[in-house]
């Protein structure tokens, strides 16, 4: 009997890899995991984005840079877990705030500065309402004076805090979690229905449990960086369906085992079969691995060193 997984084992570390995932780059080539940006250098897991650059995981900015989670927004500096923000520097969970610095938790406000947890405020510094000159004023002599960081930080301690930042949902639980409906245990994904466990998920993703990074999904399980429909226990896997224990492929169907491939379908182990050898062969595959107790408990194991790797973000003392 064939050792499916010494077999993928194999495939993992001696097929050829693409340098990035940067699909539909315009004016974009240092990008990685990216689709469709214009003109933006160094950004990471972001898609739709133009004039952009130093950022991570953004969805349709402009003009923005050292910006992360970040979505519709544009002339962003130094902004983190934002929606919707237009001339926004130093701003952290904000939405729909514009022509303001140094905010946190705030919603709806403009010409802001140093303010915590405001909803549709205008004209303040320090969360107090001031008249327009004499925002600008304490705006200015804040500068000087060279303290903001520090005066930010206590405005921060004393203003209530969310126990969620969660928008338009129905029967959801997580955080970061907006526009959707029966989705559990989720966190930084939005317009997800009927799904749990989830990371990082954007744009319609339905029936998906166990997924981290994941755009236009349904019916996915256990895996990172899926696009597509029916995957299981697959990684990087974009514009595919029917695709089980596969890594690096896109535009693929029915494809069992598979590495690097592009545009196949029918194929196990990188090899191709006609579509009733193919049905029969993942049938025996399957029925071995139930019967070893492996399938759906061994999963593809990473062929890149730890310090090669984002890990260290989510894993810093390893």
């Amino acid at each position: 009997m064939m050792d499916f997984f010494k077999e993928l084992e194999n495939l993992m570390h001696t097929e050829p890899r693409i340098a990035l995932n940067n699909v539909r780059a315009v004016n974009s080539e240092y990008a990685n995991a990216c689709i469709n940006n214009k003109n933006c250098y160094m950004i990471f897991g972001s898609d739709h984005n133009e004039d952009c650059l130093y950022s991570t995981w953004m969805y349709d900015c402009k003009d923005s840079v050292d910006c992360s989670f970040i979505r519709d927004s544009q002339l962003c500096y130094e902004c983190t877990d934002c929606a919707k923000c237009y001339n926004a520097k130093y701003l952290q969970d904000c939405d729909n705030c514009r022509d303001s610095e140094y905010l946190y938790g705030c919603t709806g406000c403009d010409h802001c500065f140093c303010c915590a947890g405001l909803f549709r405020k205008s004209y303040c510094v320090k969360n107090k309402q001031c008249e327009r000159d004499e925002y600008f004023e304490k705006v200015e002599k804040m500068k000087k004076e060279g303290n903001i960081e520090k005066e930010f930080e206590n405005v921060q301690l004393k203003t209530p805090r969310r126990f969620a930042h969660a928008l338009d949902n129905e029967d959801c639980t997580g955080d970061y979690i907006c526009h959707c409906k029966n989705t559990h245990d989720s966190f930084d994904v939005q317009q997800c229905w009927d799904c749990g466990y989830l990371a990082n998920g954007v744009y319609g993703i339905k029936d998906c449990y166990d997924v981290s990074y994941l755009e236009n999904a349904e019916m996915c399980y256990e895996g990172i960086s899926n696009w597509g429909f029916d995957m299981n226990f697959c990684n990087y896997c974009w514009f595919c369906s029917g695709m089980e224990y596969c890594d690096t492929c896109y535009d693929c169907k029915n494809c069992y085992g598979c590495v690097c491939l592009k545009n196949k379908q029918y194929h196990i182990l990188n090899k191709p079969y006609k579509k009733d050898e193919y049905e029969k062969k993942v049938k025996e595959i399957k029925d071995q691995l139930k019967r070893e107790g492996k399938y759906g408990r061994v999963f593809i194991q990473s062929p890149y060193a730890f310090d090669q790797t984002i890990a260290s973000d989510y894993y810093p003392s390893c």
